[in-house]
């Protein structure tokens, strides 16, 4: 699919895998809609901290791109344009029917717990580790 824009301008292509079926006008209408999200995405970043991230793992990079553009979703309207806002306690509301938290019982709760002091050990003997192989000097000390 070639796009041209109306009065001139560069020539642009999308290569579609799209069926057969699909109407002309159905396609330029998905071409014409990536454009729109990349450039609301681009002028987002900032506002909602997609752009303010440093994480060391994949599920800490998603974690913090699917709060940011659920904050991103929440500062717009149906229609693309920004809207008055919500409040916390609207916010809050909203994800609690979105987002239902889930009771824990005791097993759960002790499981996490068992689960985070394990974290917290492997954390404390690998920086020892490092701190060791960096200072072997000292250590003997």
């Amino acid at each position: 699919m070639l796009r041209r824009p109306v009065g001139g301008g560069e020539v642009t292509y999308h290569l579609a895998n799209a069926p057969e079926t699909m109407t002309l006008a159905d396609m330029a209408g998905t071409g014409c809609l990536r454009w729109t999200i990349e450039e609301d995405v681009e002028l987002r970043k900032g506002e909602v901290g997609l752009a303010h991230y440093e994480v060391t793992k994949l599920r800490g990079g998603y974690h913090h791109i699917t709060l940011s553009l659920l904050a991103l979703a929440f500062m717009k309207d149906g229609g693309g344009k920004k809207s008055a806002g919500l409040s916390v306690p609207e916010i809050r509301q909203l994800l609690d029917v979105v987002l239902p938290r889930v009771p824990w019982d005791a097993r759960t709760a002790l499981a996490w717990l068992r689960h985070q002091h394990r974290r917290k050990a492997a954390a404390t003997a690998s920086h020892r580790r490092r701190w060791l192989r960096e200072h072997p000097y000292q250590a003997a000390l």
